[in-house]
């Protein structure tokens, strides 16, 4: 038998929402690297895995939007009591799941499952990736102090006789 127009709809959401699993977890990977990555001092990798991050984010983002899109789909033709536009836009996967029939129902479930599960691994990781971070900052910004207090710099007498420290720049400030 032929597959409905909202089966197929119902079908192309479980591809997206197995993309979107896909996407999550090389997420979570790629902030793992990034992880380790500090832990090494590899600025080149922290950069490659910090733009790798901005692509799946990107691509995260579209496919929530077609993702939103599918769903909100689905559900008008389900007709769910979502009566107006707003509330089918909000429809959760799994009460649009409780609709559907075997195995369609399984394989959201499970997706919408792990999806969850891959999101706050990656909200984890991230909070780990921003304090160690943080960190780093505060180590590189005591180096510096102590490198520009080593550097000799007694700064220069003013008319008052008094040694003062010039405002300008110094060589870290010029290289970061």
């Amino acid at each position: 038998m032929e597959p409905t127009v909202n089966e197929k709809r119902a079908d192309e959401l479980i591809v997206v929402l197995g993309e979107l699993k896909s996407l999550h977890e090389e997420l979570l990977l790629v902030i793992r690297r990034k992880l380790e990555a500090m832990r090494r001092a590899d600025g080149e990798q922290m950069q490659s895995c910090a733009a790798r991050e901005r692509f799946l984010a990107e691509r995260i983002r579209q496919r929530e939007g077609l993702r939103r899109q599918l769903a909100e789909a689905v559900t008008e033709s389900l007709e769910m009591g979502a009566s107006d536009r707003k509330a089918a836009k909000m429809v959760k996967v799994g009460e649009l799941a409780e609709r559907m029939d075997e195995p369609r129902r399984s394989r959201m479930i499970v997706l919408a499952s792990a999806i969850r599960q891959a999101i706050e691994q990656v909200d984890q990781a991230n909070r780990v990736a921003a304090l160690v971070g943080q960190e780093m900052a505060k180590h590189f910004q005591k180096v510096r102090e102590a490198v520009i207090s080593a550097s000799g710099d007694g700064g220069v007498y003013c008319r008052t006789g008094r040694c003062v420290r010039m405002g300008g720049s110094h060589v870290l400030d010029a290289v970061g």
